[in-house]
Formats: C-alpha cells, structure tokens, sequence
C-alpha cells in the first residue's frame, strides 16, 4: 500500500475509533437514561396502587380488584402488610429479590424506584398510609423495554457513525493525494538519478508544507551535485583520454627510434666509435620511454604530474593579494597583505597559487561590504604560514571539518553561488607537499584559514 493509502486508511481508523468510543459512550448514557426513566415511572405507579390498595385494604374483595386492575395493565403487584406478610398479588420471580428490597426501603416510609437492565423489568415500592402510620406497602413490577422518544439507541449512533468513517477515508484520501504528490515526485527523481538518469527532471513547485520544501531542496542540490560531479568526471574522462591519446603518439617517436638504433647497433660492420654513441642514444630513449609510462600511469590513475620546486610562500601571497584587488574594490572590501622577507618552501607553485587564490576568494565572498581581508605570512617552528582572516559571518566549530570535504558547504555558504569545493582544493594542494588546512576565529569575528607549509631548507653554505 503506498503512502496516500496508509495516509487514507489511518484517518479511516480513527474515525471509525472515535465513533465507536462515542457509540459505547452514548448506550451508556442512554442506557442510565432509560433505567432511570423506567425505575422512576414504576415508583409513579406504584404511589397510585398504594393510595388504591390504602382505600381498599378493609375490604378483601376491593384488594383483589386492585391486583386484577395492575394485571391488566400487564404490571405485577404485590400488597404486604407492615409486618412483611404478602396480603394479595404476586411479583415475578426474577424480581422478588428486588421487590423485598424495595418492600423495606416503602414499609420504612421511602418510596423507591428500581430498574433490571438484563430483565427489562422496573420495580417500585410505595408505602401504603393510614393517616400518617405505614400500615403496608404496594411493590410493582413492570417491563421496561419502551424508550422514551428523545433517547439515542446504539443503532442509530452506529449509522452516522459510519457515514462519518467513509467521509474520513475520501477526506483523508484527497488530503494525502496532496500531501504525497510531492513526495512521489521527489522519490521518483531520486530513483532515476541513483539509476543513472542524470537527465531526470527535477522535483515541480507543488507545495507540501515546510518538510517537504526543504526535502525537494535537498533532493534538488543533490541532483545539481550529481550532475556537476558527473560533468567533471566526463571531462576529467575526456581530458584522459586526450593525454593518452597524445601519450601514444609521442611513443612512437623513441620506439621508432630506439629500434633503428638497435638494428644498427646489431649490425656486424657498426665501427666501435659509432655503437658508443648508439648506445648513448638508445639510452636516451630508454629514460624518454621510462618517464612517458610514469606520466601513463599518472593518467590512468587520475593524479597530477606537478612537481615540487622552490618558491618563496610571501611572493605568491603578494601576487594573488595583486590579482584579486579589482574583486575586492568591486566587492567594496580592503583586501591587505603582509609578507616580509623570502619565505621559502618546496611545493607545486600552481597548486599552492591556487590554494592561496581559493581561500582569499572565499573570504572576499562571504565578507559583507565595508569590512577587510587581511593575509599575513609568517614563519615559526620550522612551518611556514599564510593566514586569512575575513570580518565576513565565520565557520562554526561544528562544521570546520566538514567543509574541507569536496562538495560540502556550510550553513552560510548555502546562499552563496560556488561549488564547495575551493576549501577542499586548498586542503588537498596542502597536503600533497607535507602541510595542512586550519581554520579558527578572526579577531574580527569572521573565519581565520591558515595554509601551512613545511619550510623548505636553507641551501647548503658553498
């Protein structure tokens, strides 16, 4: 069963659970009504035959009239004098423990009404007076199976009841089919997506409340994210698939090379000076051969082929402060630099250019305007240091280690165009040369991010 239909179901069941709590609760209420109604109509009769049975009591044949007349009316009655003894009549013997009791409670003075539900008989109790002295009492005992006309029965309870389940369902049906709808579409494209359909179309604008809205932003940057991952793996694919392509070309040359070489160099009247220098040549080769399968296998396995040389840490923290002035100025930020003398360290310069760019860009984008970027370089504890601090919201503690994460932002970066991945470029070109990615608090209360590096060193003294 989908979602719609549990949704429908569930408010079905609970409708038909309050209808059958309000159907118990309106027997019972009824039910009370009807025995105190019956119990009060038998006490009424019952003062009738005893002010009948008072005027009649001298005279044994008017008794028995009495009893005929209550008989006739389909009711039992019972006339017992003072002392307990039964004068004339009778009462059923499902009610005589009953009448006795209700005989007391009327030779005691107190008229009394009483209902059997399980028997559907009333009984009441009058006392029989002469002037102001009990002489008896007259118990009567009739059915109780007529309702009064205003008392809800169980059946007519259930009947509505009923009704109100089914409007429930197609109630609870229709509001589910909206709530669901959107739900089903986002479950649908996600499905599509982790099938391989990167072409999927993204969930419709059909609200479901806040829940939903932000799932379908969720599921939405998801698919954005797949999709850019995708993209980049397509032209990181294509990208080798270029390199090998020209990999394969240059191979050509040294092992066309290195087999004419060969051959001459197994030919029998090669002179000695001329094989000195096809062997050196076929050397040659062999290292160009040698260095074009490492740079293969850089390829297959997706890494860079950089190295690492010397380079002073201050001059490209100066040169990236330089490029990225106009962003700053259009941004309405001061941007600052301050590096002393020649820091230097061992590393890939594009990367650590790159890395230094990343970090500066984020700070300048998240930095509101009128506030400052500063870039410090420093030295200590054989590390060298480019610190970035930005006057901009920060990054809260407990997502310091996430946004080094490819992909991932933070909570304030969701509002701001980029990819998520500038942090972690940054902390990947850091520890490709033995360094690493900090970030703290500014002391203007935005983000610090420092790029450390081993400090390269010093030359040997000639």
């Amino acid at each position: 069963m989908g979602l719609r239909g549990r949704l429908a179901l569930s408010h079905a069941l609970l409708a038909l659970a309050l209808v059958l709590a309000a159907s118990f609760i309106l027997e019972r209420q009824s039910s009370r009504l009807q025995r105190s109604e019956a119990a009060a109509g038998a006490q009424r009769d019952a003062e009738v035959a005893a002010r009948r049975s008072a005027r009649a009591l001298d005279r044994p044949e008017g008794l028995a009239r009495v009893v005929a007349d209550e008989r006739g009316g389909r009711r039992d009655l019972e006339v017992v004098s003072a002392e307990g003894r039964v004068l004339d009549g009778t009462v059923p013997a499902a009610a005589a423990g009953l009448a006795r009791e209700a005989a007391g409670d009327a030779l005691d003075g107190v008229p009394s009404g009483r209902a059997i539900a399980r028997r559907h008989v009333a009984v009441g109790a009058a006392p029989i007076l002469h002037g102001d002295d009990v002489v008896g009492a007259a118990v009567l005992v009739e059915p109780a199976t007529r309702l009064q006309p205003w008392v809800v029965t169980d059946r007519l309870a259930v009947l509505p009841g009923m009704v109100l389940v089914v409007v429930a369902a197609v109630a609870g049906w229709l509001i589910a089919g909206r709530l669901s709808r959107p739900i089903h579409d986002l479950t649908r494209t996600a499905r599509l997506v982790a099938l391989g359909a990167l072409d999927a179309p993204l969930p419709g604008g059909r609200r479901g409340g806040p829940e939903v809205e932000t799932l379908r932003a969720a599921v939405g940057r998801m698919v954005e994210r797949t999709r850019s991952v995708a993209a980049r793996a397509q032209q990181r694919e294509h990208r080798q698939a270029v390199e090998v392509r020209r990999l394969s070309h240059q191979l050509r040359t040294p092992v066309s090379v290195l087999a004419l070489r060969l051959e001459e160099l197994a030919a029998p009247d090669t002179p000695v000076e001329r094989r000195a220098h096809l062997g050196e040549v076929a050397g040659r080769q062999v290292t160009t051969l040698a260095a074009l399968s490492s740079n293969l296998v850089d390829v297959a396995r997706g890494t860079a082929a950089a190295e690492a040389t010397l380079l002073d840490l201050g001059a490209v923290a100066r040169r990236v402060t330089e490029r990225l002035l106009p962003l700053a100025r259009s941004a309405r930020t001061r941007l600052d630099v301050c590096a002393g003398g020649p820091t230097m360290v061992r590393a890939d310069p594009a990367a650590v250019d790159d890395a230094v760019t990343n970090v500066v860009e984020n700070a300048l984008k998240f930095t509101p305007p009128g506030g400052a970027v500063q870039v410090l370089v420093t030295t200590g504890a054989g590390e060298a240091v480019v610190e970035v601090a930005d006057s901009g919201p920060g990054i809260p503690p407990a997502e310091r280690d996430l946004v080094v994460l490819p992909w991932v932002r933070g909570a304030a970066g969701e509002a701001a165009p980029g990819t998520g991945l500038g942090l972690s470029l940054a902390a990947d070109a850091c520890s490709r040369d033995g360094g690493r990615l900090e970030i703290g608090d500014s002391p203007a209360g935005g983000a610090l991010v420092r790029l450390v590096f081993p400090l390269a060193p010093p030359a040997p003294a000639h």
